[in-house]
């Protein structure tokens, strides 16, 4: 077994350990009747939970897309928050801020956001996150002014409980998304863990809150502490199971929505709480986070829109090129002689066509190889372009080594002088391989018909395909023109 990978396990089997005795001490510290026991417990299970994410991060990266540092981030906040709210409740005296505990509660909460908006997109725009940022830092300001009241003590009325449950819940239902729509093993281990920690943290957090708001019983109230760590035991436990995270299969065809969806966490959680802010009576405060959400959203989705459409033009652009000598491919071909047809018929005018076959080429590649085959396609493919004085696009690869030639308003003769240029540019051309190099030549057919005059472009492709192979038939390196079908005689 590999040494690190020992380690390890060692470690994660150390580490559940730990969070098992955690759960054991939470309810001894109950039983024992400690005040303060059960919140120390429970910020030694965040602080278990960073240390599993650590390991996680060691173990599989820590880019923005893998999300093992915004969950220490978001673990590192709250552990942060429950320490300072223990000191205070210990001290007997006030922070500087009275509400800085339940400030970093919720400031915990933008990590998870970015890590259900950024977990599994690889290549993050640098825009997009730019965007994310401010959105954040917006949403982190409103999140510090509706904790500490800064918009009005008539603002402090907002019940802290369901504003507690509203956010726990959409994050549920985004993890929930993710987790549903994962497309690999990655996402799914980490939305398989991160998706049962939040639904358990929806259901202690809300369950805690109202035995503290309740009168129960005062045997109930004593193990209302042992709630807030178990979410993060839980974690701790999955975190470090390498395959039961990821044992629900989800359903794949989600993913289109999740990805579209998830990056907008952030923006709607934003919108949320400046319209709780609006409604609170802070308009002032709460309408710049709307229209700075909207205006991202805006933003986003009209680069987005640029994007997409310009990645659209760019496919359909390569779907009508050859991928090796980056010339139009047959498809595109055949698109440009209807066009030029149906204009020659309209307008008046010849068409010519050329069949080009490069000459013995099977041999060339056995004797050579594939590397020098390929390359002589592309040489052979500039030396055809650079001569055609035509529109782009006018030669085209249609097969293996045979490539065809579109000339509007060429008549045979003119088609026929071209295709001679074309055949002497080409069997000036070499094929090597290291030391060895072979001759190149082409055996070209033409033909030139008049659209108007009822001349079919079916018919006329004929044409020039026979004329090649009664150029091949002739002994190749030579053209043939189906005006007169005669051979020219290669050039010395």
């Amino acid at each position: 077994m590999d040494i690190h990978a020992h380690r390890g396990s060692r470690r994660d089997a150390a580490l559940r350990i730990a969070a098992l005795a955690l759960l054991l001490l939470q309810a001894g510290a109950v039983l024992a009747g400690t005040g303060w026991a059960p919140s120390l417990v429970n910020i030694a299970a965040s602080l278990l939970a960073v240390v599993a994410a650590v390991a996680c991060g060691r173990r599989h990266g820590w880019a923005p897309g893998h999300g093992w540092g915004l969950l220490v981030a978001a673990w590192g906040l709250w552990a942060l928050g429950a320490t300072m709210g223990l000191q205070q409740r210990l001290s007997g005296v006030d922070v500087p801020f009275p509400a800085i505990a339940g400030v970093l509660y919720l400031l915990g909460i933008l990590p998870l956001l970015l890590a259900i908006s950024l977990v599994g997109l690889e290549r993050r725009d640098p825009v997009l996150g730019s965007i994310d940022l401010v959105l954040v830092a917006a949403l982190g300001a409103l999140y510090c002014g509706i904790r500490l009241r800064a918009f009005g003590e008539e603002f402090g009325d907002v019940d802290p409980v369901l504003l507690a449950d509203m956010q726990n819940g959409f994050l549920v239902l985004l993890a929930l998304m993710r987790r549903a729509a994962a497309e690999n093993d990655r996402e799914r281990r980490f939305f398989g863990v991160l998706f049962p920690f939040l639904l358990l943290r929806l259901a202690t957090t809300a369950a805690y809150n109202r035995i503290l708001e309740s009168d129960l019983p005062a045997p109930v109230m004593a193990w209302a502490p042992l709630l807030p760590g178990l979410p993060f035991l839980l974690f701790t436990l999955l975190v470090l199971s390498p395959r039961l995270p990821a044992m629900w299969p989800g359903a794949p065809r989600m993913a289109p929505f999740a990805r579209a969806i998830s990056p907008l966490a952030v923006t709607v959680m934003l919108l949320l709480m400046s319209a709780l802010v609006v409604a609170r009576g802070a308009v002032g405060v709460g309408m710049p986070g709307i229209v700075l959400g909207v205006f991202g959203y805006g933003f986003r989705s009209t680069l987005l829109l640029v994007r997409t459409e310009a990645a659209v033009r760019r496919l359909h652009e390569l779907a009508r090129l050859d991928d090796l000598t980056g010339i139009a491919n047959r498809r595109s071909f055949e698109e440009m002689s209807t066009l030029a047809w149906a204009q020659a018929a309209r307008d008046g005018g010849p068409v010519a066509l050329m069949m080009v076959d490069i000459d013995h080429f099977k041999a060339l590649n056995d004797r050579l190889g594939h590397t020098a085959g390929d390359e002589c396609l592309r040489r052979v493919a500039r030396t055809l372009t650079d001569a055609v004085d035509g529109p782009p696009g006018a030669v085209a690869r249609i097969g293996g080594e045979e490539f065809a030639v579109l000339l509007t308003g060429a008549d045979a003769d003119a088609a026929t002088r071209l295709a001679e240029r074309m055949r002497e540019a080409v069997q000036a051309l070499e094929a090597a391989s290291g030391e060895r190099r072979l001759s190149v030549t082409v055996s070209i057919g033409v033909a030139s018909a008049s659209p108007r005059e009822g001349a079919g472009l079916q018919q006329t492709l004929m044409q020039a395909d026979r004329m090649l192979y009664e150029a091949k038939r002739g002994g190749r390196n030579r053209v043939c023109t189906a005006a007169d079908e005669r051979f020219a005689t290669p050039a010395a």
